[in-house]
């Protein structure tokens, strides 16, 4: 006969799979943060390669990976003929010959007069992608010295990264999962701070960590309406970086056959 659980086996069991979930957070980090090889230093410096690392962010929503990748990779390779030796002067080129929107409702912009949508191609993503980079451009011309990242961690630093997120989702196809996955990355990138009350500006909810979060509350009996980063958040407690947790989940999802493999087969 089955043992009845009870509290102390439920919460030990809970604590155990945050754990894990803990370490392959950090092998989300290692992997697909720090492995990626993004210069920190030229992200703060480099406007135009910090609007490149915000793309490689974008364009990961509601499709395969390996089709968001191919589509980005393909935009990038654009730009970067596109844009050449002087990325800045193409970028005020475009502002003041109408190339790119000047405010996020396209007040008196068609794209049918730009130059640079005209040069895209369905190689390079589904119109909404195309739209997307147009605004992001908007967006960054804006910003001191146009650069997305270093603004991004001005505003984590200050306190800020509630409105840094809402400001984010003012980007065309930019919704709140995306503005959160890119958030929490530049979170772990840069090593930042913040509130515990600012955990959901950096908690992206996708399909993997639903998943996740659904089995951990069946397997206690949650049977609460908490979303799932306040579920995380108060069982993280102070023990755990729910970011982190929230990374850990999706890579739990994403990688659960190999990881499966590993547990048969370790080295």
């Amino acid at each position: 006969m089955r043992k009845k659980k009870n509290f102390t086996d439920t919460d030990d069991a809970i604590q155990n799979a945050l754990g894990l979930l803990a370490k392959l957070g950090h092998h989300y980090i290692d992997e697909y943060v720090i492995g990626k090889g993004w210069s920190n230093r030229r992200l703060k410096r480099d406007w135009y390669y910090a609007f490149k690392y915000c793309l490689s962010y974008t364009y990961y929503q509601g499709r395969s990976e390996s089709l968001s990748k191919r589509y980005c990779d393909a935009m990038q390779v654009f730009l970067d003929k596109y844009f050449g030796t002087h990325p800045e002067a193409v970028l005020r080129r475009l502002w003041n010959q109408n190339g790119i929107p000047h405010d996020a409702s396209w007040t008196d912009f068609a794209k049918s007069k730009s130059r640079l949508w005209g040069e895209f191609n369905s190689s390079m993503g589904k119109g909404r992608d195309l739209e997307m980079v147009l605004d992001i451009l908007r967006y960054v011309y804006k910003l001191p010295n146009h650069n997305i990242v270093a603004h991004s961690v001005d505003e984590i630093k200050s306190g800020r990264i509630r409105n840094q997120r809402d400001d984010l989702r003012t980007i065309w196809s930019v919704g709140p999962k995306i503005s959160a996955f890119y958030l929490r990355d530049v979170v772990f990138l840069f090593d930042c701070k913040i509130d515990a009350n600012d955990i959901s500006a950096i908690f992206p909810v996708d399909t993997w960590v639903s998943q996740v979060v659904k089995r951990l509350r069946q397997h206690v009996g949650d049977t609460s309406k908490q979303s799932e980063a306040d579920w995380f958040l108060e069982k993280a407690s102070a023990r755990y970086d729910a970011g982190i947790l929230n990374a850990g989940a999706w890579y739990l999802g994403a990688h659960s056959f190999d990881l499966y493999l590993e547990s048969l087969f370790p080295e």
